[in-house]
């Protein structure tokens, strides 16, 4: 996770790479990390150049690993911009991680989510162990492992396994990689050590709203997975209220089931928006959750305010990590539960009507930001399976 400080003096005393990176990164932080499209039908290896992403002319994608799975296609894309070089991983309908191609932002999370995520490294005391469900590109994972923090990972496809390790750098250890469907392995087997002081929860997709809503998964992983001390981290996608139409409430209601879920299951819940909440207001980005079973201080973690966090350029991983929890949204949720849990009648949640007219509003999210920050995309047919009721 940390960079050289070298890497970080010039970061800090560049002015136009703070600016390359600001600009990316408002691009980025609203684009979910699980994206639905339909299947690239290029080889391994095909360019696609020229094309106008909004930022300039002459962006190029390069498809560097095509493989057709059980799970759906497997595949690795860098895309250089003018703005900046990144790599993809796609699975199947998502798109599950990405990193830097840029030397100098090496070491950062690409997606700002999954910076918070990193954060748990400067929890108090030290985590020992740590589960995550879902590698994605292994950029939490790594930087855990690289800490020395003894990191679990569970993994569904062994495809996405060894992309991660071929292309993304994913750290061999220390701790051990498991394929298997998380909620199965969750079911089925208990921890052969001691409990796990976190446990990192990275299974929605933008079609499966109800993953975060599974009491009796979400009460397991309290009851067999965790330490006494232990937090559970649960990312989200959605918004952060209930905005001024219909649909937008109506998409608002998926993030207030999931807290009140949560709030059920554990004595104690904060979420936090990934970025400022007076950004990009108006659209769906990710949220992180931090659920436990004892009090969580408004700042969950002891994040630093020297070497590379001293002084950060806005928007990248280290400067979210010293100032996501600003960007708390948790009183509103609160509130927003309180108000539906008072009102008389249907208690359905609002996303289950209308022909589930919340989670087509995330879907129709989803499309305009892959389209903005990967403009290939736009030939793709983008497709998601909130859009077909499959919730």
């Amino acid at each position: 996770m940390r960079a050289s400080r070298g890497t970080m003096s010039q970061l800090g005393n560049s002015v136009s790479r703070g600016h390359r990176l600001l600009l990316i990164q408002l691009l980025l932080s609203s684009f979910t990390t699980r994206c639905s499209w339909a299947a690239i039908e290029n080889p391994p290896g095909s360019v696609g150049g020229d094309e106008t992403d909004g930022r300039g002319q002459g962006a190029e994608s390069v498809v560097v690993l095509r493989r057709e799975t059980a799970y759906g296609v497997v595949e690795v894309i860098d895309y250089t911009a003018p703005a900046g070089a990144i790599r993809f991983l796609r699975c199947g309908d998502s798109i599950v991680g990405a990193e830097w191609l840029d030397p100098e932002f090496k070491g950062q999370s690409a997606f700002l989510n999954f910076a918070i995520h990193q954060a748990v490294v400067f929890r108090d005391p030290t985590p020992r162990r740590v589960l995550q469900l879902g590698l994605g590109a292994g950029t939490v994972p790594t930087a855990l492992r690289t800490a020395g923090i003894y990191t679990d990972i569970v993994e569904i496809n062994p495809a996405v396994v060894e992309a991660a390790q071929a292309h993304f750098h994913l750290a061999d250890g220390p701790g051990v990689t498991t394929v298997s469907d998380a909620v199965m392995f969750l079911e089925q087997t208990l921890p052969k050590a001691d409990h796990y002081d976190v446990v990192l929860m990275d299974l929605f997709n933008g079609s499966n709203p109800a993953c975060a809503t599974q009491t009796a998964v979400l009460t397991r992983i309290r009851d067999h997975w965790l330490s006494e001390s232990g937090i559970l981290l649960v990312n989200l996608f959605g918004y952060h209220d209930a905005g001024q139409d219909n649909t937008h409430a109506a998409a608002f209601d998926l993030t207030v089931t999931a807290f009140r879920t949560l709030e059920r299951i554990f004595k104690a819940t904060r979420c936090y928006r990934e970025i400022p909440i007076h950004m990009a207001p108006e659209s769906p980005a990710n949220i992180v959750c931090v659920a436990a079973e004892t009090r969580i201080p408004r700042a969950p973690f002891a994040v630093p305010t020297s070497g590379d966090h001293a002084n950060p350029v806005e928007l990248s991983s280290f400067w979210i990590q010293r100032h996501f929890s600003e960007f708390e949204i948790t009183d509103a949720l609160q509130k927003a539960r309180v108000m539906r849990d008072a009102t008389p009648g249907d208690p359905t949640p609002k996303w289950k009507h209308g022909g589930n007219a919340g989670a087509a509003q995330l879907a129709h999210g989803y499309r305009n930001l892959i389209a903005t920050v990967y403009p290939p995309a736009r030939s793709w047919g983008l497709v998601a399976a909130t859009t077909r009721g499959e919730l």
